[in-house]
């Protein structure tokens, strides 16, 4: 069967979630014999994976906007109606809702793939998003979160698809396992300088325990926790780097003890980051964000914590971590082996 995966941001798929995410989605169908061509959009041209630089797929060139899809609209329809394109797999929501009329025009068959969190949106457009949902052959999703949200609206579960994919092999290749003493780290910490991604709780770990070497890598910094980045860039045991880095993220996710990622909320659920970290066979500690019990069976293979409302038990947890070296190897093995099942076995879902 020939199709089209559409989705958003093809130059950011190594550092950004969802595009990463789609990549991935991409590689599966290739997988299970599909003649895969994509949709996307660039901004930097010289970002997109070389593997989809042949003149089979379609990248616009600017950002991932409304604007962007218009202006393409007559090169989309030019090469899928001259092309033998049995299905347009479509990724995101409100992408969804762009391609829905030009798949019914061009009579293709409609699959949607989403991995974010509907609640985002206001309530007539989550409607219209679940009404196209609902015309859609086949949902994929990445979490039990997603695909719950989804039945709530009114979709059936027997659509509805839970894939686990995002991990590039990479991090499942045992080769890259060596660690590089010169990058070592107690605690380390990566993603957006924010909130809602725990930025400040990362501080209050790095005050809480001195002695113990705190790296933080961000990717965006955000204007909200300005002044916790001041104040941690003038603690003594901080090292902030910021993108890109010298050297790779897995490179300095090895040579660290724990990992920390204490998400308040993530639209992506559960967050990519975590089963990354799990690959590289880390210790997570991470929030009770929902979705995160997908991955985190918490005291077997990492922690979840509730740092807003039980700081002093969750300081004692960290800490009982760090002065456990076989307690932390033993967690990190076992999220290593589910991160490996779960991207295997979602792999053979992954069929129209």
């Amino acid at each position: 069967m020939n199709l089209y995966v559409i989705f958003s941001d093809i130059d950011k798929s190594e550092y950004t979630g969802q595009p990463r995410i789609s990549v991935d989605l991409v590689k599966a169908f290739k997988k299970n014999g599909y003649d895969v061509g994509i949709i996307s959009n660039a901004i930097n041209s010289q970002h997109i994976p070389a593997e989809f630089m042949d003149s089979s797929n379609i990248v616009l060139t600017g950002p991932g906007t409304l604007s962007t899809y218009l202006l393409g609209i007559p090169r989309i329809v030019k090469i899928l109606w001259g092309r033998d394109v049995e299905c347009l797999v479509i990724q995101g929501q409100l992408l969804a809702l762009f391609f829905f009329p030009i798949a019914r025009l061009l009579r293709k068959r409609i699959v949607v793939a989403t991995c974010e969190n509907i609640e985002t949106h206001s309530a007539w457009l989550r409607g219209v998003i679940s009404y196209v949902f609902g015309l859609a052959e086949k949902i994929f999703v990445t979490s039990e979160y997603t695909k719950n949200q989804l039945i709530n609206y009114g979709i059936s579960k027997k659509k509805i698809f839970v894939v686990y994919l995002g991990l590039r092999e990479v991090y499942l290749s045992s080769k890259f396992l060596d660690r590089n003493p010169s990058l070592s780290s107690d605690i380390l910490f990566w993603g957006d300088s924010s909130f809602n991604r725990g930025f400040d709780v990362v501080l209050n770990l790095a005050k809480a325990f001195p002695d113990k070497i705190f790296k933080v890598m961000i990717r965006w910094k955000e204007k909200d926790q300005i002044n916790s980045m001041q104040e941690l860039a003038g603690l003594p045991n901080a090292n902030i780097l910021f993108y890109p880095y010298e050297y790779s993220l897995i490179e300095h996710v090895l040579a660290a003890s724990i990992v920390i990622l204490p998400f308040r909320y993530m639209n992506v659920r559960p967050p990519l980051s975590i089963l990354e970290a799990m690959a590289l066979g880390k210790c997570v500690i991470t929030s009770q964000m929902r979705g995160n019990e997908e991955f985190i069976d918490s005291n077997r293979n990492g922690l979840m914590l509730n740092f807003d409302h039980e700081w002093e038990h969750s300081v004692f947890a960290v800490k009982e971590l760090l002065f456990d070296s076989k307690l932390r190897l033993k967690m990190g093995g076992e999220a290593r082996l589910d991160a490996i099942t779960l991207s295997q076995r979602s792999l053979e879902f992954v069929q129209i």
